[in-house]
């Protein structure tokens, strides 16, 4: 299956696509995103990015249907696990897989 760049959130890289479960990824390091992108890249998943806590938690608003996250604990404007505070207060305790 052939990868198709779609550009999501303000990272200003583009994240590769696939027809699979969708899986966001939440780091400030840009080489980080990379690593976990082609970790995951061998099987059908959608890779959304954000570059900070801000930016993850807009994100899981937008999104409803995400199957996991995987997250950084220390970013810039908001950690990980402020990320998962604010979505915990905002929606209830996630129902996707978490890891920070």
């Amino acid at each position: 299956m052939a990868w198709r760049a779609v550009a999501l959130g303000a990272c200003g890289l583009p994240a590769k696509k696939r027809m699979g479960k969708k899986v966001l990824i939440v780091d400030d390091s840009a080489t980080i995103r990379l690593q976990v992108r082609e970790a995951l890249g061998g099987n059908d998943f959608e890779i959304i990015e954000a570059c900070d806590g801000v930016e993850g938690a807009d994100t899981i608003q937008r999104i409803t249907d995400l199957a996991a996250v995987i997250c950084d604990v220390n970013m810039p404007r908001m950690t990980g696990l402020e990320m998962l505070e604010t979505i915990k207060k905002d929606n209830g305790t996630p129902t996707f897989p978490w890891s920070c």
